[in-house]
């Protein structure tokens, strides 16, 4: 009886180290998944801004596309580098690194938002 209580618990000291070994490899590759998930969102924003990118007019807005208030000689047009819609200093104040981009841009706020998101969620 105590030799088959002594292969017990080998067995189960040796199923233990297999499922410490298997969860490890698990968090790896979850790991991995992510940034497999973040390099395909880079890919994808690069695709986008090589296939010509809408890239706003200025004569073609009058408004900021956010707060719609409208263009003048004190309220002036910048263009978000990763939508390329036009906005006005106060709702595209923020810079980030694109994958377009060696250096941080300039950005909108909704596309601030989404980028950040997207950079949290994939724990860069």
């Amino acid at each position: 009886l105590s030799q088959e209580l002594q292969r017990s618990q080998e067995e189960n000291r040796r199923l233990k180290g297999a499922l410490d070994e298997q969860e490890q490899t698990l968090q790896e590759l979850g790991g991995k998944l992510s940034e497999s998930k973040l390099k395909m969102e880079d890919i994808k924003e690069v695709n986008k801004a090589l296939q010509g990118q809408v890239w706003l007019k200025d004569q073609d807005a009058t408004n900021c596309k956010l707060c719609e208030k409208e263009f003048s000689i004190s309220r002036r047009k910048h263009h978000c580098r990763n939508c390329g819609e036009i906005f006005c200093n106060s709702c595209s104040d923020n810079e980030l690194p694109l994958p377009s981009s060696p250096k941080p841009v300039r950005v909108c706020d909704l596309c601030h938002a989404l980028l950040l998101q997207r950079y949290s969620s994939g724990a860069v």
